[in-house]
């Protein structure tokens, strides 16, 4: 009867299992919106905690995803207001820019329009319409998607954890111990991944308001401002700002301005935050070396795609927190121990 038992259990495993890939499979171009509101469920759920014990968990959960709605409200309102500010300043830019490009020698000249910089860049055609016209073409699909990432997001805050109990209880007792010691690595890793990721744009912000000021550009606050939220951006970050700015630099005449953006700005204002700070403090974090971090950041970006901007330093951390509780198994065999530097994750 207990082998009859065993085997319907296995088939039951076995086509749970099944189901849950060809979900995933289902599922795939909306799994960035699982694995950010999944992930970043778990970085909140000590402040659904704390709310939780004045209110109850389902309004301390609809709290959260309501603010967090606010803030991303907010913030990107905040971005098209800066960005709307200094439309007038920008487009004198690249009118400039345009105009250095078309009296260049070593550039064959392209007849131009008074208003350069509105017939290339709105123009039918142009290069801002075209982006603006792949924008409104997929609203619908990412408000979809971000539609989904905040249902989700509650419902994880609000279950999650009850849900993470359950699954715990099907496995063994002996295996728990160990499995702690994965979760503990999994949660400083999220910690690290998501409070690193808005450290490094408030060092881009502190770091570009003086370099923007001392080359004495105009809207100083708002260019900084911008390198910041562009900081969000994995890899990218406001190295495409300055490149515009050089440009522009060099357009009006101001090659000494051009050389301190290339020299100065992209490696203090754009790299070190991107490519040192955030490694190096999600080292820290994790107890993992920089480099090992660096590669699972961008590794990550590169397979996964944004979700990759977590599951990289996520999956390597793990992976190398389980590479060392292999090396040392026979110990823990042995003493029914575990070491405590793997406790502390």
């Amino acid at each position: 009867m207990n082998l009859y038992h065993d085997r319907v259990s296995v088939v039951i495993l076995f086509f749970c299992g099944l189901i849950l890939i060809s979900a995933g499979i289902a599922f795939l171009p909306v799994m960035d919106a699982l694995v950010f509101a999944v992930t970043i469920a778990v970085v909140l759920m000590p402040v659904k905690r704390s709310l939780g014990r004045r209110i109850s968990e389902r309004r301390a959960s609809l709290t959260i995803v309501f603010l967090l709605l606010v803030s991303v409200i907010v913030l990107t309102a905040l971005l098209l207001l800066i960005i709307y500010g200094i439309s007038d300043y920008a487009g004198e830019m690249f009118d400039k820019i345009l105009l250095w490009v078309d009296n260049h020698d070593s550039i064959q000249s392209v007849p131009m329009s008074d208003n350069m910089a509105s017939d290339i860049l709105f123009g039918e055609g142009g290069f801002l319409s075209g982006i603006i016209y792949s924008i409104i073409n997929s609203v619908i699909y990412s408000g979809f998607r971000f539609i989904i990432f905040f249902v989700l997001l509650y419902l994880f805050l609000k279950d999650g954890e009850r849900i993470w109990e359950r699954l715990k209880g099907i496995l063994p007792q002996r295996s728990l111990e160990i499995l702690s010691i994965m979760e503990i690595k999994g949660k400083d890793t999220l910690y690290a991944v998501y409070i690193v990721q808005f450290v490094t744009s408030a060092v881009t912000f502190v770091l570009a308001l003086p370099f923007f000021y001392l080359l004495g550009f105009d809207n100083v606050i708002e260019l900084s401002v911008i390198a910041a939220i562009f900081q969000l951006i994995p890899v990218i970050g406001p190295s495409i700002m300055m490149v515009i700015l050089a440009f522009y630099s060099v357009s009006v005449g101001d090659y000494t301005g051009a050389l301190l953006l290339a020299g100065i700005g992209y490696p203090v204002v754009c790299a070190f935050p991107d490519l040192v700070l955030r490694p190096v403090l999600m080292g820290r974090r994790t107890l993992v070396h920089p480099a090992v971090m660096w590669i699972g950041f961008f590794g990550g970006i590169y397979i996964f795609g944004m979700s990759g901007l977590v599951l990289g330093p996520l999956l390597l951390a793990l992976m190398i927190t389980a590479a060392g509780i292999l090396i040392n198994s026979e110990k823990m065999k042995n003493n029914r121990i575990i070491p405590e530097r793997f406790r502390k994750g």
